[in-house]
Parts: structure tokens; C-alpha cells; sequence
């Protein structure tokens, strides 16, 4: 995914590169956080474990047989999608 970039700085990045002026052509706002809008996005629950893969920058999630939703399948299943 690369680097963090704040908000701020893609806005002054998208105003230059149409040839404007931050602040002089196109104000920039501050609002404050909305409602139920997240600062930060959580990858996995605090009680649940990833494993490894052969690539060092990917994990797998490993939840147990009981925290599975109904209807999902194991990534590995060979069946998988094939169950009725």
C-alpha cells in the first residue's frame, strides 16, 4: 500500500497539479471528524491470530471452526463453493 500520506497533503498535491493556487484559488476546509468516520482502520480484532506465508509482507487470519460465519469456506478448501 506504501506510505501514510495525510489529507492535507494529497488535497495542496491535487490543487497544484490542476495548476491552482492552494488557499489563493481553492480554499481548504477543515471540518473535523464526522459521525462514526474511523482515524485509523483496524486489520484484525485484538482476540484474533495471523500465521505467516511463504511472502514476509503477508499473514493469513486464523480464526477457528467456531468463529467461522455460516456459509464461508478454508481459502485451501478444494471444495470450495462446490457445497449445497
Amino acid at each position: 500500500m506504501g506510505e501514510p500520506m495525510r489529507i492535507l497533503d494529497l488535497a495542496i498535491e491535487m490543487i497544484r497539479r490542476c495548476g491552482l493556487e492552494p488557499q489563493k484559488d481553492i480554499a481548504i476546509e477543515f471540518t473535523g471528524i464526522r459521525p462514526g468516520e474511523k482515524l485509523y482502520e483496524e486489520l484484525a480484532c485484538a482476540d484474533e491470530q495471523t500465521r505467516p506465508t511463504s511472502h514476509p509482507k503477508i499473514r493469513v487470519m486464523a480464526v477457528s471452526a467456531g468463529k467461522r460465519r455460516p456459509g464461508t469456506a478454508d481459502v485451501h478448501d478444494p471444495d470450495c463453493g462446490r457445497r449445497q
